[in-house]
């Protein structure tokens, strides 16, 4: 074995050298305290002064034999010394895992307090000063600011209430204004036409005057609304209104086809009948023969069933162009 391995630690060697000047003769030390047994009598050849050195020699030999260890008595001493760590380190964990495992059943067992209840804040409209108290315990805020805090609600409350108001007139007036408005278009169709002319010629007028698209429809939408607002409270239906402004403004209404005269129409007809009796007449004079002339005259006093004969013999179709 290599001397590093056989080498003892500062522990070990004190330990040994404790069982080493314990140990008996018979474990194959020889006791340094204990001198050597010589013979009673010395060698008769041994020279003068023979007995010191053998009582020395003897001496050293004791000294040298007690500085050396049995390999066994070593391994044994490591191996005690082992056990005894182990049995300090296996103690010691137990002792940490003791307390972590009592530490855990006092924690289980140790009632935890009860977490305090939020106090419940009356209703404002049902207790106004139950509210008041509430507010500042729970929030630690002062009457000053508590009352400052109310004033600002209610502002802005009324604010609120005053905008839905306005909601509400606006949407009244559409309402209505939109109602009268179908109403008004029984007796002008070109409602929609008048109402049209009247937007665009408002958009040209404000786009002269310089404002964008933008502020041009947000004008005229407030226009619109105070027409109808103005109207309603006048007792004008907005729709006559409006149109009114449109053909102020030089609105006209498309003409429509005029309705054919009757008489106009009968006189256009005799005349058509009379000229194609001149080409029936013409026609005829070249074969030599021809019905009789026919006239407005004579149209006028045929009875109907005599006009529809008439319209079916080849004089009458002549004059028809036929």
């Amino acid at each position: 074995m290599d001397d590093d391995q056989n080498a003892l630690t500062a522990e070990e060697q004190a330990l040994l050298d404790g069982d080493a000047a314990n140990t008996e003769t018979d474990a194959g030390l020889v006791d340094a305290n204990k001198p050597a047994e010589t013979s009673a009598t010395p060698k008769a050849d041994a020279p003068a002064g023979s007995d010191a050195e053998g009582e020395k020699d003897a001496k050293t030999g004791s000294d040298k034999e007690a500085k050396h260890v049995p390999l066994a008595a070593l391994q044994e001493s490591r191996a005690e010394i082992k056990r005894l760590k182990d049995e300090a380190k296996a103690e010691k964990e137990a002792r940490l895992l003791l307390e972590q495992r009592t530490n855990l059943i006092l924690e289980r067992l140790t009632p935890k307090p009860e977490e305090p209840k939020p106090e419940v804040i009356p209703d404002f409209e049902t207790d106004p000063a139950g509210w008041i108290a509430g507010t500042m315990r729970a929030t630690g805020k002062t009457l000053e600011q508590i009352q400052g805090e109310l004033a600002a609600r209610k502002t802005k409350d009324a604010e609120a209430e005053r905008q839905q108001a306005n909601t509400n007139a606006v949407n009244d007036i559409i309402s209505k204004a939109a109602a009268q408005e179908v109403e008004f278009k029984k007796t002008a169709p070109d409602y929609d036409d008048a109402g049209a002319f009247l937007l665009q010629s408002r958009i040209d007028e404000l786009k002269e005057i310089g404002y964008d698209d933008k502020q041009i429809m947000g004008i005229v939408s407030n226009e619109k609304l105070a027409i109808a607002q103005k109207a309603l409270a006048d007792g004008k239906n907005p729709a006559a209104v409006v149109y009114a402004m449109a053909k102020r403004r030089g609105y006209a209404p498309k003409k429509a086809d005029a309705a054919p005269d009757p008489a106009k129409l009968a006189t256009e007809k005799i005349a058509a009948l009379g000229k194609g009796q001149e080409q029936a007449q013409s026609l005829s004079g070249t074969r030599g023969q021809g019905p009789s002339p026919l006239t407005a005259a004579r149209l006028l006093e045929m009875s109907e069933a005599d006009f529809a004969k008439f319209m079916d013999t080849p004089e009458g179709r002549a004059a028809m162009g036929a």
